[in-house]
């Protein structure tokens, strides 16, 4: 089963729990990263072909400093990525949906680049994606002829004071 995701060094990951995988052990694609522990590497390039992120699939991964999302992920989970010390992120344009929580407490965050043209739905009421990021020079930047529709989303309204327009 390959998740996707390259790792560097011959690090094992738990998959549902209950399963470790070697990485020379990885073989077959499928299209989800699988929810589970995931290790603690500094950089990590998610392979092309994946569409979805799972609910705590990188959570408390502190030293996650850098990560590479593919063109084709749909969907990021609720949790995915909290607690990591990313400090900048680009959404492919691709992006349908960011749960909530997704980027909570990951408090070097200073900013977030959304290629898609449509807001990903933010599916919760209490959605608060980006709760205690690095507020001193945080932003989002978007697709500049969608600012407007970013800023009165449902969720992402909640930071429109962040949202300016980027050049992807």
């Amino acid at each position: 089963v390959n998740l996707g995701v390259d790792f560097t060094g011959g690090t094992t990951i738990t998959v549902n729990k209950t399963e470790e995988l070697s990485l020379n052990d990885l073989k077959k694609d499928i299209k989800t990263i699988n929810k589970g522990k995931m290790p603690e590497n500094t950089h990590i390039d998610i392979k092309e072909g994946t569409t979805q992120i799972c609910y705590d699939a990188f959570k408390d991964c502190s030293s996650l400093e850098m990560i590479k999302l593919p063109n084709t992920l749909e969907t990021i989970w609720g949790c995915a990525f909290q607690g990591a010390q990313i400090t900048s992120i680009s959404l492919p344009a691709s992006l349908k949906v960011l749960n909530y929580f997704v980027f909570n407490n990951c408090n070097k965050l200073t900013l977030v680049e959304c290629k898609a043209i449509t807001p990903p739905d933010a599916p919760v009421s209490n959605w608060q994606g980006f709760l205690n990021h690095s507020t001193d020079s945080f932003r989002i930047k978007v697709p500049s002829i969608s600012v407007d529709a970013y800023k009165a989303a449902d969720g992402w309204n909640e930071y429109a004071e962040y949202i300016e327009a980027g050049e992807f």
